[in-house]
């Protein structure tokens, strides 16, 4: 019985996949394979996930600065919202992501333009988490307590804005 579950030896051994394999090889690990994406490809696929997550920084501040409004930290789209329109917001918001996703599109074969994406994605994911707590807190609040009078937080927090509103406006 043993002698049929041997191996001749004059048959081919397959060798086991050394640890080191590279990207190529047949025998290369899924993490392996993963990172064989060359330099462009990578920059690529880190920008349509950038782009990707600033669309739903896009909507998720429509919905709310359009609604109960919210804290807005960047000055330059905190002025733009309490000075101008929805379509103000997202013509500014998609071009800054055609702006800058451009720019380490066209410079992908460079080492600073993954630099760049990953430092991209590495920020988007962090305002992704905050939009995550930001709408916990406020579906927590709305579902033990009555409605918070948002116009008192507008009245104490300089960054609040509403779209099109200015709260600390004389």
């Amino acid at each position: 019985m043993t002698a049929a579950l041997s191996t001749p030896l004059d048959a081919p051994q397959a060798s086991p996949a050394p640890s080191h394999a590279a990207p190529g090889d047949p025998g290369a690990g899924p993490i392996t394979r993963a990172l064989s994406f060359s330099r462009p490809n990578r920059v690529v696929i880190l920008l349509l996930v950038v782009i990707a997550l600033s669309l739903v920084d896009l909507e998720m501040t429509l919905m709310y600065a359009s609604t109960i409004g919210m804290p807005e930290m960047n000055p330059l789209a905190r002025t733009l919202m309490r000075h101008g329109s929805a379509t103000d917001l997202v013509l500014w918001k998609l071009g800054t992501i055609a702006l800058s996703s451009g720019i380490l599109f066209r410079l992908r074969t460079q080492r600073a333009a993954e630099i760049g994406a990953w430092i991209a994605l590495v920020a988007l994911l962090w305002l992704t988490w905050q939009w995550l707590a930001y709408a916990s807190l406020h579906q927590a609040i709305a579902d033990v307590g009555p409605v918070i009078d948002y116009k008192i937080a507008a009245m104490y927090d300089p960054n609040w804005v509403e779209l099109g509103i200015d709260p600390h406006a004389p």
